[in-house]
């Protein structure tokens, strides 16, 4: 596993409001990629009298991270409309600084949990009948077998209500259960 301070940092430019989109569409290609998000209140409707904290990506960026011997993704731009350029200096792509990206995009290597100090690799894979947690609040409790792999997605079978439920992850939220 990579630290975040060991991979090279580039800035992509998206189009707005599709910044998790290309996100997703990234980390499915086996990407480490990272949208910057700022918390707002905001009412859900216009009559509505209670406001909620709701994440808002910062309007046309993604950041990716690259090891130094990961050949460069640059033709993606190519196949995906979404993808407008590598923000550049005289036509080279800029290197972003790993400790000033770290502290813009929020990340704390050093007292977060141990299964988020470092973001996973394409090296990295789970096997079939790994026991793994899924990184999202509604499961957080959970130790989940794995079932399969399909489509670029952890697939697992939850009971709910007595039913068999298929539960499908994306495989950067997932991490081994201690």
């Amino acid at each position: 596993m990579e630290a975040v301070s060991d991979l090279n940092w580039f800035a992509l430019r998206v189009s707005p409001n599709y910044e998790f989109m290309v996100r997703g569409i990234l980390r499915r290609r086996g990407l480490i990629c990272h949208v910057k998000t700022e918390k707002r209140q905001r009412r859900k409707t216009f009559k509505d009298k209670t406001r909620a904290e709701v994440s808002f990506p910062i309007s046309g960026y993604c950041f990716i991270g690259l090891k130094p011997t990961d050949p460069t993704p640059w033709d993606l731009r190519h196949c995906y409309h979404l993808i407008k350029s590598v923000v550049s200096v005289n036509g080279r792509p800029a290197m972003l600084d790993a400790e000033r990206l770290k502290s813009f995009l929020g990340y704390d290597d050093f007292h977060a949990p141990e299964h988020f100090k470092y973001l996973r690799t394409r090296a990295e894979q789970f096997q079939i009948g790994d026991v793994l947690k899924i990184a999202r609040p509604a499961f957080e409790e959970l130790n989940l077998p794995l079932i399969e792999m399909r489509e670029g997605e952890c697939i697992f079978h939850l009971t709910l209500f007595g039913k068999l439920t298929e539960l499908r992850a994306d495989p950067q939220d997932c991490y081994r259960a201690a």
